[in-house]
């Protein structure tokens, strides 16, 4: 974790990569609606194009743990 920037509903992180080390960036944006929210989240490497998929990856870890999260109350 990066930073938590709470007024603005924004989580910056960053993650390393298993292969190489490299790092990459991720932000998490939720938006308030008028029936609860909704959350933008992004990965982006700060060096290459490809991510075979890790991006992706990431995202998918992130909702399923805001979902368990979310339903454990």
């Amino acid at each position: 974790m990066v930073s938590v920037e709470s007024n603005a509903l924004r989580i910056k992180a960053t993650a390393t990569t298993f292969l190489f080390g490299f790092k990459d960036d991720i932000v998490i944006r939720v938006a308030p609606t008028g029936t609860g929210s909704t959350e933008d989240v992004r990965s982006l490497s700060r060096v290459g194009g490809s991510d075979i998929g890790a991006y992706a990856g990431r995202i998918r870890h992130f909702r399923r743990r805001l979902i368990e999260a979310a339903t454990s109350r």
